[in-house]
């Protein structure tokens, strides 16, 4: 057994003796979330994953964002996303919850108490002010989807043509174009299916959305194309959300299930198998030419 495996399986032997002792005085949350909403910072070492032991459930919440985050009718979410809380919920014998969210109130609702995770969250310098983050799970850039014939076939002339730009209210894509001086003009929705609605319905000139998406969305229509911007706007490493609150030793433990998901190419091999695409160098036919007539 490596040393790695030693530090995670002595972290849940931790959690599992340790039981309710590991409190310190922290509160369980509110809402749905089994811990971390009243938790000090200083609290006791694993305390944030002996409550979520003690609740029996680990709860995430997550917003649409095939093909990492698929979200059935019934409000489950599924996905590459989820397999290190997958393993954490294994390893600590409590059942994995899902929230479905909006992509505007996942980090509210993370704030609430309302789960202990959020999923598929992209490290944002204003979100750091509110959450903290685990390590990255994966790394995608933001794209452009356009129609196939347009003429505005690069991010400047994008730009340049003053046409809205839909995206998904309050995501990390929402944040990337308002950064931009001067400011492109959006049309802000409440998911990424319905900001790739309003552009097929003309209401837009362009969507602004991650690779996944972006890959997801020309598939299915192939009138559609992906603009790579260069330079980049931006690219983005994906984690968890975790209350500001979480003790080091629980975030250290969650940490590294999630290196050695990804260490193993479990994250790898889901995110193909879901159709995934992670170069952008490999979209063939999907990737609108700059050069193209």
């Amino acid at each position: 057994m490596n040393r790695t495996n030693q530090i995670v399986w002595g972290v849940i032997g931790v959690i599992v003796i340790g039981g309710l002792a590991g409190f310190g005085g922290a509160k369980i949350g509110g809402g749905g979330g089994s811990a971390g909403a009243s938790a000090g910072p200083l609290a006791t070492p694993y305390s944030f994953l002996n409550q979520i032991k003690s609740a029996g459930k680990l709860t995430v919440g997550c917003a649409t964002s095939p093909p990492t985050i698929d979200i059935a009718a019934n409000g489950a979410c599924t996905g590459p996303d989820l397999i290190p809380a997958q393993q954490l919920a294994k390893d600590l014998n409590v059942k994995l919850v899902t929230v479905d969210t909006t992509w505007q109130n996942i980090v509210t609702g993370l704030e609430a108490g309302k789960y202990d995770f959020a999923a598929d969250l992209d490290a944002t310098g204003q979100r750091a002010l509110a959450i903290q983050y685990t390590s990255a799970i994966w790394t995608y850039p933001g794209v452009f989807v356009v129609p196939a014939n347009t003429p505005y076939r690069t991010s400047a002339a994008i730009f340049a043509s003053g046409k809205s730009i839909s995206v998904a209210a309050g995501s990390a894509e929402d944040l990337a174009l308002e950064a931009i001086s001067p400011a492109p003009p959006e049309t802000k929705l409440p998911d990424w299916p319905h900001a790739f609605l309003a552009l097929q319905s003309g209401r837009v000139g362009s969507e602004f959305t991650d690779l996944g998406d972006a890959e997801v969305q020309v598939k299915q229509d192939p009138q559609y194309k992906i603009v790579v911007p260069s330079p980049s706007i931006f690219v983005h490493n994906v984690d968890y959300g975790v209350p500001a609150t979480v003790d080091p030793a629980s975030l250290e433990a969650i940490d590294i299930i999630i290196n050695n998901a990804v260490a193993a190419g479990k994250i790898g091999r889901a995110m193909a198998a879901a159709g995934y695409i992670a170069s952008t160098s490999d979209l063939g036919s999907m990737l609108l030419s700059s050069s193209s007539s």
